[in-house]
């Protein structure tokens, strides 16, 4: 689903979210039908602008033919760094936008220690089929630090064979980012 593009021009937009879903009920024939409630809450955007400036000697950008794409390079990596820290880990202090760490509505899962199986993947996913998710493990998405990807990655049976995914956590989307401890 996600929150669509949107052109903004004022400073903040509220859009609706669901904080409770309706409810059906079994019923006589030729009976009233019992009305059901749905809650609603807001999800409030509000306009941020992240930048980065590096002065540069006009004598560098003559005498270097790549300088313009070495900086422009450096200035993409910082804001992709910066804009991945945020969406992630962003506290919403300052000018930075709450991340997903923050947000009160997202179920943040964390393993210390080495693993020896998969089992404590596949019981998040189970998780959020228990909580009457609607779509499919290929639409749920996974965010981890590098290091516990390889962790993972390198599993072996008591054979010394690599161990395999269950099913359904081999369809869920992986993602690594350093910002993630």
């Amino acid at each position: 689903l996600g929150i669509p593009g949107r052109d903004q021009h004022v400073v903040r937009v509220r859009l609706a979210r669901m904080t409770g879903d309706a409810s059906a009920n079994w019923r006589v024939e030729n009976t009233t039908i019992s009305a059901s409630t749905i809650t609603f809450g807001a999800i409030e955007l509000r306009a941020r602008s992240l930048a980065s400036l590096v002065p540069v000697a006009r004598e560098l950008i003559q005498d270097a033919s790549n300088a313009e794409q070495v900086i422009e390079n450096s200035m993409s990596a910082a804001m992709a760094l910066a804009w991945d820290s945020a969406a992630l880990r962003g506290n919403g202090a300052s000018e930075q936008p709450t991340g997903i760490r923050f947000t009160n509505t997202v179920t943040l899962s964390t393993s210390t220690g080495g693993s020896t199986g998969f089992g404590a993947l596949n019981r998040l996913v189970r998780d959020v089929f228990v909580a009457n998710y609607p779509g499919t493990p290929a639409d749920l998405g996974l965010i981890w630090a590098p290091r516990t990807a390889f962790t993972y990655a390198n599993l072996i049976d008591s054979q010394g064979q690599p161990l395999r995914q269950p099913e359904t956590l081999a369809q869920v989307a992986k993602y690594q980012s350093n910002q993630i401890p």
